[in-house]
């Protein structure tokens, strides 16, 4: 059913695109140059004003010296198949991603396995994706996108919104704007896996979102109110509604130095409901290595974050903090960080938008026809996850352990900047448990 959903998307956009373009035969359409700049939320988002500045390639059927029709397409290639009419008014871009991963475990000490399970090898396709978006009018877009692994189709992205040259609002399922690595596309993010932290993030959920890009483009602010859904986008349960917001960009932006600084919030209605948090040491194929659930009528949580980059260095980190307001006696507080570095020995610097941070293209792609040998990152990052619960609260369960502590080594080769190859070092500590040493290793393509 979700595969027939995708493929009704994909065949319905076109057919809407195409009826639109060619029902305006008689409008005055406004030329190229008033197409309205965009504006960034996320690290996936359509740079339209770029994209409708593209020079045709010299196989176009545009003939240079005639006057070019408005209501016209173009299909080109630029990081993924692209199409829009000759004015930029209308624009789809289809595309999608594969993540293979490996995971070997090399050593495990104390009551780990005992506690946890056994820690098995293993291999498994993390993401299988394919989406469609654009923009319909310049100023209506949309997205679909559809996760194929695990043998289930789920739905990740759909919603639709409207946009402006600073501000914008979208409705239906979508990520709720809660932190910088959490809004980073995993086709970006430095290592296989996201931080500890961001098991206080929502991620993606039903509702309601306005944002934009204030004081010059260098700050993105996002709020909103979302449903929490299930895996079929079913929000039934009651009283579980969040409100979420967050307001970040770069305090100094120029000659490749960035000082990036934000903080969010999220205000989540529990009514009495019990809410479980389960954490794994940052590697899909593993058992949870601590959790706690405990009941909740509200959780506030607040999130801070920072970034810099020198040139081809970078550092990175987050704090969040889970307050609830429990039924019981006491009120349980969670809290967790990380920090990380980065530095490319070939020169390339990550790519900083207002909101974020996006793919990373080699200066020279391997086999380029010029001893081209891609990008080499290396990456250092510590994480921890406090889940441990004080006071009276007696109706909490608690897993084997309450407190993780990360270090992950990484080196990532950029192929190309549309082919990742990632290396992971995962030393995992769980408090009065014991500790592991994993291995993991991702081959990334997107399309």
């Amino acid at each position: 059913m979700g595969r027939i959903t995708f493929n009704i998307l994909m065949a319905a956009a076109w057919t809407i695109i195409a009826g639109t373009v060619n029902a305006q035969t008689t409008e005055q359409l406004p030329s190229r140059t008033a197409t309205t700049q965009p504006f960034f939320f996320g690290s996936e988002a359509i740079n339209s004003a770029v994209e409708s500045t593209l020079s045709l390639s010299p196989t176009s059927t545009s003939r240079q010296g005639e006057e070019e029709d408005p209501n016209g397409f173009r299909v080109f290639w630029n990081n993924g198949l692209r199409m829009e009419t000759n004015d930029g008014r209308f624009q789809v871009q289809f595309g999608g991603r594969i993540m293979y991963d490996w995971t070997f475990w090399v050593h495990a000490s104390g009551w780990v396995e005992d506690s946890v399970g056994p820690l098995l090898n293993g291999t498994e396709f993390r993401r299988a994706r394919l989406f469609v978006q654009g923009y319909l009018y310049e100023w209506v877009e949309f997205k679909a996108q559809y996760d194929f692994a695990g043998g289930k189709i789920v739905a990740k992205d759909l919603y639709l919104g409207i946009r402006h040259a600073k501000h914008g609002f979208r409705v239906g399922h979508m990520k709720e704007p809660s932190g910088l690595e959490i809004l980073t596309s995993s086709k970006y993010i430095t290592f296989v896996e996201r931080s500890l932290p961001t098991l206080f993030d929502a991620e993606r959920n039903s509702g309601f979102l306005l944002h934009g890009n204030v004081i010059d483009d260098r700050f993105n602010y996002g709020i909103g109110v979302f449903r929490e859904t299930n895996d079929k986008l079913i929000g039934d349960l009651p009283g579980r509604y969040n409100v979420t917001g967050r307001f970040a960009g770069a305090l100094l932006n120029r000659d490749d130095r960035v000082f990036h600084a934000g903080a969010s919030f999220s205000f989540q209605n529990g009514d009495g409901a019990w809410r479980s948090f389960k954490a794994r040491p940052e590697i899909h194929l593993s058992p949870r290595f601590i959790s706690s659930a405990i009941p909740t009528n509200a959780a506030i949580i607040v999130g801070l974050e920072t970034a810099v980059l020198a040139g081809p260095f970078s550092v990175q980190g987050e704090w969040k903090m889970a307050s609830f307001d429990s039924p019981y006696p006491g009120d349980p507080v969670f809290s967790g960080w990380y920090g990380y570095a980065s530095w490319f020995l070939t020169g390339e610097i990550r790519n900083y938008s207002a909101s974020g941070f996006g793919r990373t293209s080699p200066k020279r792609n391997f086999l380029d026809g010029s001893s081209g040998t891609g990008a080499f990152e290396l990456a250092a990052r510590y994480s921890t996850l406090n889940l441990s619960v004080d006071g009276e609260v007696r109706a909490a369960i608690l897993g084997p352990g309450t407190q993780l502590d990360n270090l992950t080594v990484a080196l990532n080769w950029y192929v190309h900047p549309l082919v990742v190859v990632k290396h992971n070092f995962i030393h995992a500590d769980v408090e009065g448990i014991g500790k592991t040493l994993a291995f993991l290793w991702r081959a990334q393509v997107e399309f």
